[in-house]
């Protein structure tokens, strides 16, 4: 004969297992949840060093590219002094060079592009930092467009028309070794260099002063941007 279940008893141990049961995933999410901060803040703050240690590169190429518009310039207007459309002109070996220097800026920043490409970068909660990145992004991007198409028209056009009107081989191997890091007097670029000047060479170098300047001011807002990003950055994680 079957004896009445304690139904008191059974709904009250029902309700503590369900409790604990609760409370195991309640736990379980919090502990994860937890470990993904962790992960988010240990991101963002080699992100941050990444970012610090190459500011000091792309200010570098900012003023580096902005040395190369002012040498355009002044060779602009060394041509216009001519008495003619047409001449010879001595011009210094050092802003020959400079007009045929043409390198790309890379971002040194293997965290933020691990992120990036595995598709991580959703760890990163802060919402004004994922601006702050989106944007410096962009930035990146332009400043690449930039400098691409600098090269472009230095290696399609510019060293072609100077390899034609003056003897530029000297020259030209002395840009490659000052871009190195040697000096110009180690690269032997301290005499002057007689070019044949006409309409073409003064538009040529009137499309680098154009690329040179675009290319320091889009490298001037990726600065920016950098700064900002870091800011963010920093203000996310309380520093």
């Amino acid at each position: 004969m079957s004896k009445d279940l304690p139904w008191r008893r059974v709904a009250a141990e029902g309700v503590v297992i369900v409790a604990s049961i609760l409370m195991a995933f309640g736990i379980d999410a919090w502990w994860a949840e937890r470990g993904q901060r962790a992960a988010e803040r240990n991101e963002l703050d080699n992100i941050r060093e990444e970012l610090v240690g190459d500011r000091g590169r792309l200010e570098q190429n900012v003023r580096a590219q902005a040395r190369r518009a002012e040498s355009a310039a002044t060779v602009i207007a060394l041509i216009e002094g001519l008495p003619g459309e047409t001449g010879m002109l001595q011009v210094p070996d050092s802003m020959v060079a400079l007009l045929v220097q043409a390198p790309t800026f890379e971002a040194r920043t293997p965290t933020l592009r691990g992120l990036l490409q595995s598709g991580s970068v959703s760890v990163i909660r802060d919402s004004s930092v994922r601006s702050a990145l989106a944007e410096w992004e962009r930035l990146l991007a332009n400043v690449s467009e930039r400098e691409l198409d600098a090269r472009a028209l230095v290696d399609e056009a510019v060293v072609p028309a100077l390899i034609e009107r003056g003897n530029v081989g000297r020259v030209l191997r002395g840009a490659r070794l000052n871009a190195r890091g040697a000096s110009w007097k180690e690269a032997g670029l301290e005499g002057s260099t007689t070019l044949r000047v006409d309409t073409e060479l003064s538009g040529l170098v009137s499309q680098r002063y154009a690329t040179a300047e675009h290319a320091s001011h889009t490298l001037s807002q990726a600065l920016r941007a950098l700064d900002t990003l870091v800011a963010a950055i920093e203000m996310s994680l309380g520093t």
